[in-house]
């Protein structure tokens, strides 16, 4: 059977909420998927990019093949349409999951339909995948991706971040989503704080001289800027004991591509101990699982340096895969041969 996907428009983003998406279609090209739809672009003006979507959306509706494989990405537009299309025209459909409105406290009943009727699927985290299975009892064909990749042109730097006295880690993204960054207080010379996105506040900053705001930059130039840091720190909500919110409790079944980012730059990542990737980043022993900011100074000083290099060893191995692509391509070879 021939494998084929749907191409839209991806707006330029400086806090990258596009690139996994693209990343994933350029992924399916490179494991011998074809573009049904138009090519890829990525127009920044609004109408011009729904414009774009919508044909290629159009495109592929038309062209819609008999008995073969479709891949789409939920939740892209038109996707019920395209799914239901699909499925008339007896293809066998993957849906690879990105967002799931419902455990966000968002309706989308007519969404999870289509998981539930889809041939096979691709959530996230164990705690993801769990409870897709119970909702929609779909254990048979629910693979796991682990992790997103995040593809980085040619040879990607694999230098290690030396081990530093008073630790710096970096936050980057969306800083408005990021209100417990203006209840940080440590202690003086303990660790130091590099934020990086759009958002910041005088608040985040004032008086607090182990912050240092570095400013906005697209995805892959923030790869080098952030090259300094010993840690990446992913983290949500208004306080610093828990990740709190709706974005909060949906850490705990998400796969953020915020540490995809991390690792893509070398860095082992601090992450909330109740995350759904909680289980990843423990069992391959790049980072560190925490229940409170608080603890961060004293987890890390507990840290050798011997030990630091290891952790940092053991990103490399990771990020050698996700930006090659190869845990979405694993993921692919698993569920084709159960579809």
């Amino acid at each position: 059977m021939e494998k084929f996907y749907i191409s839209k428009n991806y707006r330029e983003s400086n806090t990258a909420s596009t690139k996994a998406k693209s990343d994933c279609e350029d992924i399916f090209q490179a494991y011998g998927y074809k573009n049904l739809g138009l090519s890829k672009k990525n127009y920044t003006n609004t109408f011009a990019g729904k414009i774009w979507t919508f044909l290629s959306a159009c495109k592929a509706y038309i062209k819609m093949p008999y008995g073969e494989v479709i891949i789409l990405q939920y939740k892209t537009p038109f996707i019920v349409s395209l799914f239901n299309r699909a499925k008339q025209r007896k293809n066998k459909v993957i849906l690879l999951i990105h967002d799931i409105w419902t455990l966000r406290g968002l309706p989308e009943e007519d969404y999870l339909e289509i998981i539930r009727d889809a041939d096979g699927v691709i959530s996230h985290t164990p705690n993801m995948q769990e409870w897709l299975n119970k909702l929609l009892d779909i254990s048979r064909k629910n693979i796991r991706l682990e992790i997103f990749d995040y593809l980085l042109p040619g040879n990607p730097d694999s230098s290690i971040t030396n081990y530093q006295n008073i630790p710096s880690i970096c936050f980057a993204g969306n800083l408005k989503k990021a209100p417990f960054l203006t209840k940080l207080n440590f202690p003086e010379n303990s660790l130091s704080f590099d934020l990086y996105g759009p958002g910041i506040t005088e608040n985040m900053i004032e008086n607090k001289s182990f912050i240092k705001y570095h400013g906005t930059f697209p995805p892959e130039k923030l790869i080098s800027e952030i090259h300094n840091s010993m840690f990446g720190l992913v983290w949500d909500g208004d306080s610093i004991n828990e990740c709190t919110g709706t974005n909060g409790k949906y850490l705990q079944f998400n796969a953020p591509h915020k540490i995809s980012l991390y690792l893509a730059a070398g860095k082992p990542v601090i992450i909330w101990k109740k995350m759904g990737m909680a289980q990843f980043i423990e069992k391959n022993n790049i980072g560190i699982t925490i229940e409170s900011l608080e603890e961060i100074p004293d987890r890390i000083k507990q840290l050798s340096e011997k030990e630091y290099i290891e952790m940092s060893r053991n990103v490399s191995v990771i990020k050698d895969k996700i930006t090659q692509g190869e845990y979405l391509k694993e993921a692919l070879d698993k569920i084709e041969q159960i579809i």
